[in-house]
């Protein structure tokens, strides 16, 4: 079922996709801070989970071994045992605790995904501290060098990802 309109030719010489520095770097210092939020937001789940499940750093070390060697066996589990336990400051050690797997795979993923957002803030806070507002171009007629608006052409995800489909 045909509308018969060329949506190519209508769109032809549309540049929606172009930004100024001026209209990207708010965007992108906003994008930036969502994502620390992030950060933070995960990285106290997974301390809340860990401390509910009285898991220590080389408690989890360790369960993170062994469900790593039980995929690459093909093998599969219901738990994984904190089997270190948990030192108190008295010397006192919390008896053992199962963790579900379905608690490592959350984990693990909240791990991951913390890990990619801190890599991308880094490069995005990277990329924001060199934006300029002006380029220098030269000028086909003249030759000479001229200053001219910093524009950006951005694709359709990255547009989105900074927020630019939204008024």
């Amino acid at each position: 079922m045909g509308t018969g309109i060329n949506v190519a030719r209508f769109l032809d010489g549309v540049t929606y996709n172009q930004v100024t520095t001026e209209q990207l770097k708010p965007r992108m210092q906003q994008k930036i801070s969502e994502l620390k939020a992030k950060v933070i937001e995960r990285t106290e789940r997974v301390a809340t989970i860990q401390k509910q499940y009285a898991i220590t750093d080389s408690a989890m070390v360790e369960i993170v071994s062994q469900f790593h060697r039980d995929q690459q066996r093909g093998e599969q589990r219901a738990s994984y045992s904190n089997s270190l336990g948990v030192q108190k400051s008295d010397n006192v050690t919390v008896p053992e605790m199962a963790v579900p797997v379905g608690v490592i795979a959350n984990l693990l993923a909240e791990r991951a995904s913390i890990q990619e957002e801190r890599e991308l803030v880094q490069k995005l806070e990277l990329i924001e501290t060199r934006l300029t507002n002006m380029r220098y171009k030269e000028d086909p007629n003249t030759g000479q060098t001229i200053q001219v608006v910093a524009v950006h052409a951005l694709n359709d995800q990255e547009l989105r990802f900074f927020g630019f489909d939204k008024k």
